[in-house]
């Protein structure tokens, strides 16, 4: 997967469009568009800087997302943590609660993960 599917991934994941990229960044619909059809790992790096610092993504992530085991959070996972970096105390520790359920179940563990939230799911991973 080469840098314009990332894009256009990407894209998707932030509800917005080519055009509407464009006319933020100062670069023409031409040119995303030809980062997109070509989906290939070079492309200006002036004008993948504009796209990264538009969309909140490093750069690292168009060239790291190809890579089978990618460490490199996807942009969905970077929502989920500005969404979580945004609650308060009692917010986090129920995202933890949740999230250590779902993690135990789905990878096993000897914990002792919440039947509500395990029975809930059960069948998602």
């Amino acid at each position: 997967m080469g840098i314009g599917k990332n894009l256009q991934d990407l894209l998707e994941l932030k509800n917005t469009n080519v055009n509407e990229l464009s006319k933020k960044i100062n670069v023409s619909p031409q040119t995303l568009y030809s980062i997109i059809k070509r989906d290939n790992m070079k492309v200006d790096f002036e004008i993948l800087i504009k796209i990264s610092d538009e969309l909140d993504v490093s750069v690292e992530y168009f060239y790291n997302k190809h890579k089978e085991n990618n460490s490199m959070p996807s942009p969905a996972e970077f929502e989920h943590l500005k969404k979580y970096r945004s609650l308060d105390q009692s917010g986090k520790e129920t995202v933890d609660v949740v999230l250590d359920a779902q993690y135990k179940r789905c990878v096993g563990g000897d914990g002792d993960a919440s039947s509500a939230f395990s029975d809930a799911a059960e069948g998602i991973c």
